[in-house]
């Protein structure tokens, strides 16, 4: 936006110099007695050439101030980050620290669970492979008689439709 109404100033100031240089040219065909007019016309434009510096130094001594000030503030976000940044370090070292005993604890539990179960395997592994024998055998007796008494059943069904 500084650049912007700096450029916009200079193209005013250009302006200006062409019509101070216009009416200058145009001041010279004038008789000689405006010459105060002509001075007091100079003088008017040079007071509003110097406004426009004036200006100009204005806009241009903001956007250095705007700068610095955006640079000023970067450098603080930077510096709360790496403030932030060693203090969540700390935090993740300390729970790292912290929780440690209880993640050996557990993955001792999980590791004495574990032997403890393939004990249990290795001491039932033929009894429930006895029993399961014994179910499979029981299992297949009773499908073989639902499928016999299945049979029966449609058989008398269809001896007792009419002929």
């Amino acid at each position: 936006m500084a650049e912007h109404i700096r450029s916009r100033l200079e193209e005013t100031k250009s302006r200006l110099q062409e019509l101070q240089k216009t009416l200058v040219d145009l001041m010279a065909e004038v008789s000689r007695e405006s010459v105060e007019a002509r001075a007091l016309i100079a003088k008017s434009v040079e007071g509003v050439e110097g406004e426009i510096n004036h200006s100009l130094e204005t806009v241009e001594h903001l956007r250095d101030e705007t700068r610095l000030q955006a640079h000023l503030a970067v450098l603080e976000a930077e510096d709360r980050w790496h403030k932030i940044h060693e203090h969540l370090q700390i935090l993740t070292r300390q729970l790292r620290e912290k929780s440690q005993p209880a993640l050996d604890e557990a993955a001792l539990q999980a590791h004495l669970a574990s032997l403890e179960t393939k004990e249990v395997v290795q001491q039932n592994r033929e009894r429930w492979a006895r029993k399961f024998g014994e179910m499979s055998a029981a299992v297949e007796e009773a499908s073989l008689k639902a499928a016999t008494e299945i049979r029966d059943h449609c058989a008398s069904l269809i001896d007792s439709l009419p002929r």
